[in-house]
Parts: structure tokens; sequence; C-alpha cells
């Protein structure tokens, strides 16, 4: 897969989140009005939350693409406002690689621990 691959299915993806959120806008009316129940509200919110989550991720790919390699550059590239914009965003939204690793590490020993908790009752 070339970079214009991963560009492409980028802004596949960013399309189809912002289609989402504008058909977020159009439930939203609809459940005020009574025609969708709150349970369905909800489950499709969830959905677009999932597609929100994998659009981040995906921005954060796209950044590390274009940050430089040598230090100086990185450091520079870093200073300049819309890249400090993405970046803080990106991390308050819990996508950049450190949170992403850390999420994963923890989801692991989670699930580590539910089979070892099973294996142990299975035991019985």
């Amino acid at each position: 897969m070339s970079l214009k691959d991963v560009k492409k299915y980028y802004y596949d993806v960013q399309a189809q989140v912002i289609a989402a959120k504008e058909d977020l806008q159009d439930l939203n009316e609809a459940a005020e009005a009574g025609q969708i129940t709150d349970d369905k509200l909800a489950a499709i919110v969830d959905e677009i939350n999932l597609m929100q989550v994998n659009y981040d991720r995906l921005t954060y790919i796209m950044y590390l693409f274009d940050l430089p390699n040598r230090p100086k550059k990185k450091k520079r590239f870093k200073q300049i406002t819309s890249n400090k914009a993405v970046e803080d965003e990106l991390e308050r939204r819990n996508s950049t690689s450190e949170q992403v690793i850390t999420e994963n590490t923890n989801a692991l020993a989670r699930i580590r621990q539910e089979i070892k908790e099973l294996k142990a009752s299975l035991k019985k």
C-alpha cells in the first residue's frame, strides 16, 4: 500500500464521518419530534463515535507521515500553530500513539484477567 492509497483511505473515512455527523443532526431533530426512541438514537451515536475514534487515529497516522525525521525540523514542525492544534486535539481525544498503546495494554490486561478468572471457575 502506498502513501497515496493511505491518503485516499483517510479522505474516504473523513467523508464518511462528515456524512455521519450530518445524519446525526437529522436524527436529533427526529428524536426531538418523538419519531425515534432514545435507545435507537444512543445506538446510532455509539456507531458514530466509533467512526470518530477510527478517524482520529487515522488523523494521527497522517500527522506522523507529515512529521519530519530530523530533530531540529521536528521541533519547528511541532511549534507551527496548526500542527500544535492537531496534536492537542488528538491528545484530548486519546488518539496519540502513546495513548493507544496504553489503552491496548490495559485492554489486554483486562482480557487476560477475565481468561484467568474463567479458567479458575472452570476448575472448581
